[in-house]
């Protein structure tokens, strides 16, 4: 994050892991350090928000230690109805998911995504 520009950054959603009392094979801290460990990343956050910029947290479980940072389009569509943010956010969770964890390449994500818009398209055409 050191070297995202200050200021620059609408939206941004985490999902850190938790302050647990046991030991988890993810590398969780104890919960009496939970604060400290967390703190370098919030200044980050601060930092990279616009003045107007949100912060996120928690997702979904599966992308513990990613974060999604939205393109300027993502966020337009969830301001131009709100509804949409559901969707966005989902999908782009799936996608970093897919990348990150699967070691999916990038066109057979995008094919997967065509599919799925074809199947909801019809879907909606049935009804």
């Amino acid at each position: 994050m050191k070297q995202i520009p200050d200021e620059s950054i609408d939206l941004i959603c985490t999902s850190p892991p938790f302050a647990l009392v046991r030991k988890k094979e993810y590398g969780n801290v104890d919960a009496t350090e939970y604060i400290e460990w967390f703190e370098p990343f919030a200044k980050e956050f601060y930092r990279i928000l616009k003045p107007k910029g949100s912060y996120a947290s928690r997702m979904m479980d599966v992308s513990r230690y990613y974060m999604i940072l939205l393109q300027r389009e993502y966020i337009n569509a969830i301001k131009q109805d709100k509804t949409n943010i559901i969707k966005i956010l989902d999908k782009q969770a799936r996608r970093l998911f897919a990348k990150k964890e699967l070691e999916m390449p990038e066109k057979e994500i995008a094919e997967i995504e065509l599919e799925e818009e074809m199947l909801s398209e019809l879907a909606l055409d049935e009804e």
